[in-house]
């Protein structure tokens, strides 16, 4: 599955009952930067990781 294609492209997932539950920010190169809950701050993370490819929803761009 093909998730994002441009720098700046919100990335959202489903990780509560809630159809999105966690939004990022892609960066390039397979990674976005999100403000992760469970360690209480901004990280960058991989896309491709098994928890965020089984979790996404869909990518929007916002400025075109």
């Amino acid at each position: 599955m093909k998730m994002i294609s441009k720098y700046g492209d919100l990335l959202f997932f489903k990780t509560t009952n809630a159809p999105v539950g966690h939004v990022g920010i892609y960066i390039g190169n397979n990674k976005m930067i999100h403000a992760a809950y469970g360690v209480k701050k901004v990280m960058i993370s991989n896309i491709n990781e098994a928890y965020y490819k089984s979790r996404y929803v869909v990518a929007r761009r916002v400025i075109k």
